[in-house]
């Protein structure tokens, strides 16, 4: 969701109000948006060029390396490549409402993301972060057996990507003196394009295997909670096309669309 926000801002960021496009302003309009980016070219398609005056852009297609999105996340990969943009002069002159009132259209794009194990784990030790998976885990601990479940702060967490969509969380926390070992391994696969599942979980608590029960209930939570179309708001859809876990890194390939202010509600991606 933070990326689509930035996208969006640096995709209007590039239209002057008079429907102009400048080159030369581009790349600096895009990379204003991000705390830092190592490589990056943009190309826009539009023909015949008059139609720009209309607001309609054929095609926006960007490639980029070394995308710093915040002082937490930082992206190996992002390409992005937009379907036909359809925009409201008029609107956007105003700068005033959400993004979807700027565009006459929906907005559809395809997105490619690759995230090393290495950005991955150092965005898992940031702050704000630490903080939404530490509630996470707390309400989670309720479930397990030998457990207070009360206030256990989380002291060190490391994802390690271990090939062939298999993954291995390894979580420490602290409650006094009490300190809990968590270790879970499982596979990844993408439901009907937009839902998560672990795929033959393993969850051991202080080197005790979970038993089976209580870590199929975890599962299934997880399914319910990993629900593109539960976490974002009503009018994103998303859907997943791709998701390899490898040695090193995850990939995701995936299709958005933003519903337009201004346009009749269409049957979500199936």
């Amino acid at each position: 969701m933070e990326f689509l926000t930035i996208f969006l801002a640096s995709l209007l960021s590039i239209f002057t109000p008079g429907g102009v496009i400048i080159d030369s302003n581009i790349e600096n309009a895009f990379r204003s948006r991000f705390e830092a980016v190592e490589e990056f070219q943009i190309r826009i398609d539009n023909a015949p060029s008059y139609q720009i005056i209309q607001g309609k852009i054929e095609r926006v297609r960007l490639a980029s390396r070394g995308v710093q999105l915040t002082p937490d996340i930082r992206l190996d990969v992002l390409e992005l490549e937009t379907d036909p943009l359809d925009v409201d002069w008029r609107t956007l002159r105003t700068r005033e409402g959400k993004f979807p009132q700027y565009f006459r259209k929906p907005i559809q794009a395809g997105v490619r993301l690759v995230l090393t194990e290495a950005d991955l784990n150092r965005a898992l030790k940031s702050p704000r972060i630490k903080a939404r998976i530490e509630q996470a885990v707390n309400r989670a601990l309720k479930n397990f057996p030998g457990t207070t479940a009360e206030g256990y702060e989380l002291s060190n967490l490391e994802i390690e990507f271990l090939g062939s969509d298999r993954f291995r969380l390894q979580l420490r926390l602290r409650q006094a003196e009490e300190e809990l070992k968590i270790d879970l391994e499982s596979g990844l696969k993408v439901l009907a394009g937009k839902r998560l599942e672990l795929i033959e979980p393993g969850v051991s608590l202080n080197d005790r295997s979970i038993p089976a029960v209580f870590v199929n209930g975890l599962a299934n939570r997880a399914k319910e909670n990993l629900d593109l179309s539960k976490i974002l708001p009503p009018e994103i859809t998303a859907r997943i096309l791709q998701l390899k876990l490898e040695t090193d890194a995850i990939q995701l390939a995936a299709f958005l669309r933003v519903e337009a202010a201004s346009s009749v509600t269409t049957n979500p991606i199936e």
